[in-house]
């Protein structure tokens, strides 16, 4: 998202994230799945979230992590 902002020249301000990760229970440990939840400030535009939400949705981290385990952004 850092990106696709700096490209745009746009100021996002602050983003937090809540990230929930659960792990298997039998065998050896490994995490089953990992759900993060994005806090965005609540002036940006609907264009903004739009690109800012494709970004997320093609970064090379969420598509490394969704080869091996459940992972769900909201």
């Amino acid at each position: 998202m850092g990106i696709a902002a700096k490209r745009e020249a746009w100021e996002i301000g602050e983003i937090t994230a809540e990230i929930d990760k659960k792990m298997t229970l039998k065998g050896p440990r490994e995490i089953k799945s990992i759900s993060i939840k994005l806090f965005m400030p609540i002036d940006l535009s609907i264009e903004k979230l739009r690109v800012l939400q494709m970004a997320t949705e093609d970064c090379l981290v969420i598509r490394s992590l969704k080869s091996s385990l459940k992972v769900t952004i909201k």
